[in-house]
């Protein structure tokens, strides 16, 4: 699937890093987007956009993954851990 990129800056660390445009779905991608993981009654410092690497320090914690992230993103998350992805330099 193509895609197409901007550049923004990640609300954590204050570095710019590339989020991607997903034709197919016609949205920017929701990995960089905070709310797409918190449980609704959690907020994450009121980070709105974070790069890959402050995403991952997120789950640095199990207990803090627990409370804050969504039971159906859960699974995906520790999908895209495991697989790598968030590790992907994703910064300018």
């Amino acid at each position: 699937m193509a895609t197409r990129q901007r550049t923004v800056k990640c609300d954590c660390c204050q570095q710019d890093f590339i989020q991607k445009w997903v034709i197919g779905r016609k949205e920017w991608s929701r990995l960089n987007e905070v709310e797409f993981w918190l449980k609704e009654d959690k907020n994450w410092n009121n980070y709105k956009l974070v790069c890959r690497s402050c995403l991952k320090t997120l789950g640095e914690s199990k207990e803090m993954l627990l409370e804050y992230l969504k039971e159906v993103r859960l699974k995906t998350f520790w999908d895209y851990r495991s697989r790598g992805t968030l590790d992907l330099n994703d910064k300018v």
